[in-house]
C-alpha cells in the first residue's frame, strides 16, 4: 500500500462533511411512553400536594399573590426588588440576568410573594432596582412606590410592572386583578388588560385566561428553564378552578407548552387537537404544532414531524413561516428527498425576513444562516454541487461576532474545505480551512485538513454561484423599501451579497508550496500545532502519523522513526485509557457517580473525563443521562413533598387526619418506589451506550496503531515485517 493513500484514509474519518442538516438545538424528549405517564402521573400528584399544603399554609380565603414585570420593548431591567408589607420587610430579591431577560423580552408575570393578610386596609411599598445594560458600570436607579388596598374575603393578585420609559422617566405601575369566573371576557377587557393602561387599576380576568397572572407566571418559568414546576402550577390552577377542559385555551395552549417542554409529547399533541377540533385558537395551535414537530424531528419520528406541519400550515403565522420552511426543509433531508428540501429552503420572504431581523435581530440572523447550511446540503444531494457549495462559501465568509454564528460559520468552513481536499483542489482547501478559528472546536479537523492540503494538487480556479437571484432581486423591489433594506445591510443583519452586493466570482485560494519538499516542510508546521493538544483527540492522533509520514518523505528517517515510535506510545495509552474508563463503568462507579451528582456540572465533567462529546453517535447517551438527571429532580421533590405533608399533620391523630391526604401520601410512597425502578433501568442504559460509545472510540485507536505499527516495520525497510509487528505490539501494548 502506498504509505500516503494510508495516511490520507486515516485521515479521511476526521472530516466534517457536508452531508448532514443541521439544526439550531434539540428538543430533549421521553421517547418511552410508560415513562411519559408515569411522569405525568407524578406531576398531577405534585400538583395534589402544593393545593393540599398551600390551603393548609396560605388559605385562599385570605390570599394575596404579588407578581412582578416590565413591559416587554424597554431597556431598562430590573436587577433587585425588596418588599415591605405594612411594615413587615420581606427579603431582599436577586433577580438573576436569565430571569430579567425573560421579563424583557416575552413580557411575562413572575410570583415572588404568596401569603396571607385578613380582610382591611394594608399598604405594600415595592423597591426596584433597575440597571441599563447598555451602559457599562453604571449604578442602579432606586424606583420606590407605595399602594395602599382593601383586602376582600378571597384571593387578591397584585401586579408591580416595571414601565422602564424608551423616553420618559422609568415608573412602576401597580394593578390589583381579581379573579371573576361570572362573565367572559371582552375585547375591551383582554386590551386594557395587556396594555395595563394606567386607569386600569382594578382589572379581573377569568381562570386561565390570557390575563390570568398564574398563566403568565407559568410562562415566565418555562423561560427559565423550569418548566417541572410551570405544569405543576398549571396542573394546581386546574384544581382550584374546575376541570381543565373548561377553562381558557390559553391555559391548555400553555399547559402543552410545559408538556413539550418536558419532552412528553403525546399529551400536548392531544391537547393542540382537542383545541382544533373546537375550533380555537387556530394560530396560537398552529404555533404549538410546530414547535412539536421539532420535538418529533428530533427524536427522529419523521412521518409525525411532517405530519404536525402539515396540520400546521394553513394557520400559522407569517413571522413563522421561515421557521415552518426550514423545518420542513430539515426534514425532507432526512427522508431522503434532497430535490424537494432545496424547494422549500430556498423560499424566502424579504419583508418578512426584514421585520423578522428588526424585532430580534440575532435569532433571526441565527435561524437564517442554519437555513442556507442545510439549503447548500440539499442541493448538494440533489446534484446542484457547485451553488450548494457557493451557499456554504457564503456562510464561511459571514461576519459576526455571535458564538452560535461562529461555531456554524467553521462547520461551513471545514466541510467545504474538506470537500476540496478530497477533489484534490488544494490552494482551494488551503484557502477556505484557513479562515476556521485556531481555537474552535472545529480547529482540530481544519489544521489537519490544511497541512494534507499542502500534499495534494494546487488544482484551478473554481468558479462559485452567484446566489443574487431574479427572484431575491424582485423580492427586494417589490416587498422592502430601500432605506430599511439599505441600513440592515450595513448592520450586516441582511447578508450584503443576498441584497445587491457582488460577491467574488471564485473561491478563495491561498499561496502554494514551491515543490513537494516545501509543502511536506509547511504540513509539519501546521501538525505540529496539533501535537500540543489532547492526545485522545482523533485529530491529534492522525496528526502523529502524518507527521512520521512526513519526515519519511523528507528522508529524515531518524525523525520518523522517533515520531512513530511516539505515535504508538501515545496511541497505547489512549487505548490504556479507555480500558481504564470501560473498567470504570463495568465496575457500576459510573452508575454510582450518577446516582449522587446528577446536576448539570456533575454531568457534564463525567462525560469530559470519559471524552464522550456531544455528537449524532452519543445523542442516545445524554438523552438518557438527561433522562436521568429528570427522574433525579422529581425523586427529589417527591420525597420533599412528602415530608412536607407528613410534617404537617404529625400533631393530628390517623383519625383526624384527611382521608384525601392519606391516600396523597401513599401515592406519593408508590411513585417514589416506581421513580427507583426507572432509574436504576435508566443507568443500566446509561452504562451499555457508554461502553459502547468508548468501543467505538477504542477501535479507532486499533486502526491507528496498526497503521502506525505498519508504516514504522516498513521504514526500516525489514524483510520480517510479520514477526518485527509482534514484536512492537509486545512491546508497546496488548490488542484485545
Amino acid at each position: 500500500m502506498n504509505r500516503a493513500l494510508c495516511c490520507l484514509l486515516i485521515a479521511s474519518s476526521c472530516q466534517a462533511g457536508a452531508g448532514e442538516s443541521f439544526a439550531p438545538d434539540a428538543i430533549s424528549v421521553v421517547a418511552d411512553a410508560g415513562t411519559q405517564e408515569l411522569r405525568y402521573q407524578i406531576f398531577q400528584t405534585l400538583a395534589d400536594a402544593r393545593f393540599v399544603l398551600d390551603a393548609r399554609d396560605v388559605p385562599a380565603a385570605d390570599r394575596v399573590n404579588v407578581y412582578v414585570g416590565q413591559n416587554g420593548l424597554a431597556h431598562r431591567v430590573v436587577q433587585q426588588l425588596q418588599f415591605t408589607v405594612d411594615e413587615q420587610a420581606a427579603e431582599l430579591l436577586d433577580v438573576s440576568p436569565e430571569t430579567a431577560a425573560a421579563m424583557f423580552e416575552h413580557g411575562d408575570r413572575r410570583r415572588i410573594l404568596r401569603q396571607t393578610l385578613t380582610p382591611g386596609l394594608h399598604v405594600i411599598r415595592a423597591e426596584f432596582a433597575i440597571t441599563d445594560p447598555g451602559i457599562s458600570g453604571a449604578t442602579p436607579v432606586v424606583l420606590a412606590v407605595t399602594h395602599r388596598f382593601e383586602k376582600m374575603p378571597g384571593q387578591l393578585d397584585l401586579e408591580f410592572r416595571l414601565d422602564a420609559g424608551l423616553i420618559s422617566a422609568p415608573a412602576i405601575k401597580v394593578r390589583e386583578l381579581v379573579r371573576d369566573d361570572s362573565a367572559p371576557q371582552t375585547l375591551l377587557d383582554v386590551a386594557v388588560n395587556r396594555l395595563a393602561l394606567p386607569a386600569a387599576e382594578l382589572s379581573r380576568y377569568r381562570s386561565g385566561s390570557d390575563a390570568d397572572p398564574a398563566i403568565s407566571h407559568s410562562s415566565a418559568l418555562i423561560h427559565g428553564g423550569d418548566a417541572e414546576s410551570a405544569l405543576v402550577e398549571l396542573l394546581e390552577t386546574a384544581l382550584q378552578s374546575g376541570p381543565e377542559t373548561s377553562l381558557a385555551p390559553d391555559y391548555r395552549l400553555a399547559t402543552a407548552r410545559a408538556l413539550r417542554s418536558l419532552g412528553m409529547l403525546d399529551k400536548a399533541e392531544l391537547i393542540c387537537d382537542q383545541l382544533d377540533q373546537r375550533r380555537q385558537a387556530k394560530a396560537d395551535v398552529a404555533s404549538e404544532r410546530l414547535h412539536l414537530a421539532e420535538a418529533r424531528n428530533s427524536t427522529g419520528d419523521l412521518l409525525q414531524a411532517e405530519r404536525l406541519l402539515n396540520l400546521a400550515d394553513k394557520a400559522l403565522p407569517d413571522l413563522l413561516r421561515p421557521d415552518w420552511r426550514h423545518l420542513y426543509g430539515r426534514v425532507l433531508i432526512a427522508q431522503q428527498r434532497p430535490a424537494e428540501a432545496a424547494a422549500m429552503l430556498g423560499k424566502e420572504d424579504q419583508t418578512v425576513e426584514a421585520f423578522r431581523f428588526m424585532v430580534g435581530s440575532t435569532e433571526a440572523v441565527r435561524a437564517a444562516a442554519y437555513n442556507r447550511y442545510n439549503l447548500a446540503v440539499a442541493m448538494i444531494r440533489s446534484g446542484d454541487v457547485r451553488r450548494g457549495l457557493s451557499w456554504l462559501d457564503l456562510l464561511g465568509r459571514s461576519q459576526s461576532k455571535d458564538p452560535e454564528m461562529l461555531a456554524l460559520k467553521d462547520k461551513a468552513n471545514v466541510a467545504l474545505g474538506w470537500h476540496f481536499l478530497k477533489a484534490k483542489q488544494g490552494r482551494t482547501a488551503l484557502g477556505v480551512l484557513g479562515r476556521v478559528r485556531s481555537e474552535g472546536l472545529l480547529s482540530g479537523p481544519a489544521l489537519l485538513g490544511m497541512g494534507w492540503a499542502e500534499l495534494v494538487p494546487n488544482g484551478e480556479r473554481l468558479p462559485r454561484d452567484l446566489l443574487d437571484s431574479e427572484r431575491s432581486r424582485t423580492a427586494r423591489q417589490t416587498d422592502l423599501q430601500a432605506g430599511p433594506r439599505s441600513s440592515l445591510i450595513r448592520l450586516r443583519v441582511l447578508e450584503p451579497e443576498l441584497n445587491g452586493v457582488v460577491g467574488p466570482s471564485s473561491f478563495e485560494r491561498d499561496d502554494p508550496p514551491k515543490d513537494r519538499n516545501d509543502g511536506l516542510r509547511k504540513a509539519l508546521k501546521i501538525w505540529s500545532v496539533l501535537l500540543e493538544r489532547d492526545e485522545r483527540d482523533t485529530s491529534v492522533q492522525e496528526a502523529m502519523l502524518a507527521i512520521a509520514y512526513a519526515h519519511d518523505q523528507l528522508r529524515n528517517v531518524a525523525e520518523a522513526r522517533s515520531a512513530y515510535a511516539s505515535a504508538i506510545s501515545a496511541l497505547g495509552r489512549v487505548d490504556s485509557g479507555i480500558a481504564g474508563e470501560s473498567a470504570f463503568i463495568t465496575e457500576g462507579q459510573l452508575s454510582a457517580a450518577i446516582a449522587t451528582s446528577i446536576d448539570d456540572r456533575a454531568l457534564f465533567e463525567l462525560t469530559d473525563r470519559l471524552h464522550l462529546a456531544p455528537d449524532d453517535a452519543t445523542a442516545p447517551l445524554y438523552a438518557s443521562l438527561t433522562e436521568l438527571r429528570d427522574l433525579g429532580r422529581l425523586q427529589t421533590e417527591l420525597s420533599e413533598t412528602a415530608a412536607r405533608l407528613a410534617a404537617g399533620s404529625s400533631a393530628a391523630s390517623g383519625d383526624q387526619r384527611d382521608v384525601s391526604e392519606l391516600e396523597l401520601s401513599e401515592r406519593l410512597k408508590r411513585q417514589i418506589a416506581q421513580l427507583s425502578i426507572r432509574q436504576t433501568e435508566t443507568a443500566r442504559d446509561i452504562d451499555s451506550l457508554a461502553m459502547h460509545s468508548l468501543e467505538a472510540r477504542r477501535t479507532v485507536v486499533h486502526n491507528y496503531l496498526r497503521s502506525a505499527r505498519l508504516l514504522s516495520a516498513r521504514i526500516e525497510d525489514s524483510p520480517t515485517l510479520v514477526s518485527r509487528e509482534i514484536k512492537i505490539c509486545e512491546g508497546s501494548c496488548r490488542e484485545n
